[in-house]
């Protein structure tokens, strides 16, 4: 596994893409790629032209698979000429077909459907027939892309998620085991493209998250947060059994023993959402004004970190992100109070759903309500906090949520009866 440096993804950028995927052949998504969307959409825009055919169940069977095809291109209304003189492979044909509808993408969808043994060659097959101009886009939700690895390492495919790959991945070259890891949730992996679904029990999955969440640790961090009550000798046996369960269900060893620590093995490019989260909180930390970075990683936590999960480990790391998740709410709030204060308020409303008894937030949620003249509003704030500190901790708010209301209302008693004398 590469040092586990997280890469920031960057929004969608067609011209970024365009850059990308100018004359090169063949074009893969990676999986589970965040722009998945936005780039499929791309591709298809009409001025491309683009032939598009999604793989069903139907089209297991790759001779199936190229008569729907074709198919497909007479239903466009291309025809398959059969060629001069002797009569054209059904491969031919296809291509002539494709190539007399000018489209600039031909956009194969679903392809982790069809058998990966034969579909490769078919595919190259394809491409040799049709003119350089025609890119092949291939497109699978559970793609496992090892059998293209090859050719995207010497350039002759190009493999994108988000105008990019995770660190270290095919696209940047290597020619290893390409796992993805999300955190935020329930917690799931991909090992080239598959989901990993069966884990022996859940101490090897636990165990898993515990080292790629620590790519540097030492054997007796692990056994006090797996087994501190076993004697050494048998910490070590249960210790080894597991680790080897890891490997079988992954597909790779997961981390290296060398000089007293264990270290993340090097034949594995590794993408995690929780290392780019804290990556993104970093660089809001160093420039707090760089909203980017704060939007990042508010996009990136979507849900606590394995929250079902109660190991204790886990639970002290999901507190502790959670925390970084609510700063960089409140950054947001903070940098939008003056430009967008109905913005502000709504990252506000989003740091109370996790803290809802934090005064601070109630007390600058107050003052922008007043200075948009919502009195109702405000007032219901205070009652709010009012009714919350008294449910979890049976106290009243702070003098200094209670003074600044207080000067709230006297002001909005006195404008009203200046009002009402000016009125008469």
């Amino acid at each position: 596994m590469s040092k586990m440096v997280p890469h920031v993804i960057p929004p969608f950028d067609s011209a970024m893409l365009e850059g990308l995927i100018k004359d090169q052949p063949y074009i893969l998504f990676a999986p589970h790629s965040k722009e998945r969307n936005s780039e499929m959409a791309y591709f298809l825009q009409p001025e491309h032209k683009a032939f598009y055919y999604a793989a069903t169940s139907e089209d297991s069977d790759l001779t199936i698979y190229a008569e729907h095809l074709l198919q497909e291109t007479q239903a466009l209304g291309a025809v398959a000429k059969s060629g001069r003189g002797a009569a054209t492979d059904a491969m031919q044909m296809l291509a002539n077909a494709m190539t007399q509808m000018k489209a600039r993408f031909v956009v194969l969808d679903g392809i982790d459907l069809i058998d990966p043994a034969t579909f490769k060659e078919f595919v190259v097959r394809l491409r040799a027939a049709l003119p350089p101009t025609i890119a092949i886009v291939l497109n699978g939700r559970q793609l496992d892309y090892r059998q293209w690895q090859p050719m995207i390492s010497t350039g002759q495919a190009l493999l994108i998620g988000a105008q990019n790959a995770p660190q270290g991945s095919p696209s940047a070259g290597t020619c290893c085991t390409n796992v993805e890891v999300y955190g935020f949730g329930g917690g799931t992996v991909y090992a080239n493209g598959l989901p990993v679904t069966v884990w022996d029990g859940p101490l090897p999955r636990n165990l898993f998250f515990y080292f790629v969440d620590h790519p540097m640790v030492t054997r007796e961090e692990v056994f006090s947060t797996f087994w501190p009550d076993l004697p050494a000798k048998e910490a070590t046996n249960v210790f080894h059994v597991t680790k080897r369960k890891v490997a079988e269900r992954v597909g790779y060893e997961t981390m290296n023993y060398a000089s007293g620590f264990y270290h993340a093995t090097k034949d594995v490019s590794m993408y995690y959402d929780v290392a780019q989260f804290e990556a993104a909180i970093e660089e809001g930390r160093r420039t707090p004004e760089n909203l980017d970075a704060w939007q990042r990683a508010i996009k990136l936590y979507r849900q606590p970190f394995l929250h079902r999960l109660t190991m204790n480990w886990i639970v002290q790391r999901r507190q502790q992100l959670a925390l970084s998740y609510i700063e960089a709410l409140n950054e947001m709030a903070r940098s939008l109070r003056k430009e967008n204060p109905q913005q502000a308020i709504g990252y506000y409303l989003r740091v109370l759903r996790e803290l809802p008894h934090r005064e601070d937030v109630h007390r600058e949620m107050m003052k922008l309500y007043a200075a948009q003249g919502q009195t109702d509003k405000l007032q219901a704030q205070y009652q709010s906090l009012e009714t919350e500190l008294k449910r979890a901790f049976n106290i009243t708010p702070g003098k200094a949520t209670r003074d600044l209301y207080a000067s709230f209302t006297t002001t909005t008693a006195a404008t009203a009866s200046t009002t009402g004398k000016r009125r008469s």
